[in-house]
């Protein structure tokens, strides 16, 4: 099986601990929806996040969204999107505008020049490999889990 379907199916099996099981987390459907519901944006981007932990050389968080994000594209990391509520809209591919460097590694941009759209909602989980520029639309309460893995 691959790393990054290993460690997909992984964090999305594994936040209740095991007994005896170290490193083991269980985060059950009821309990994302109830954090997606807690969760407070802010900002002018209208978003929240919450780590769920780091693993290794992935990191899990929930994210929530009330306004569409900005494009961004990350060099080394690959991201995994579970949808908890609501539907966005997913833009990959294309060219981020005005790119800038916001960290090494991570470039991010007003917007998508071109790109596929996809429409998602709950259950739908996406992958975003390196490298390919990605943006989120999202108008309305959008949250979604996100693992990331860290290919340095």
């Amino acid at each position: 099986m691959p790393i990054t379907a290993l460690v997909l199916f992984s964090a999305l099996a594994a936040a209740q601990t095991g007994g005896g099981i170290p490193g083991f987390k269980l985060w059950k459907a009821s309990q994302l929806k109830s954090m997606g519901a807690s969760m407070k944006t802010s900002g002018p981007l209208k978003t929240a996040g919450e780590s769920l932990g780091r693993f290794g050389h992935y990191s899990v968080s929930m994210s929530k969204r009330e306004a569409d994000g900005g494009a961004e594209f990350h060099q080394q990391v690959t991201d995994f999107f579970m949808v908890v509520t609501g539907e966005a809209t997913l833009i990959v591919g294309g060219k981020i505008k005005s790119p800038h460097t916001t960290e090494p590694g991570e470039i991010r941009g007003p917007s998508i020049e071109g790109g596929e759209r996809h429409t998602i909602s709950p259950g739908d989980v996406v992958h975003i490999p390196p490298g390919v520029p990605h943006q989120l639309l999202a108008p309305k309460d959008f949250t979604y889990f996100v693992i990331k893995v860290d290919s340095r």
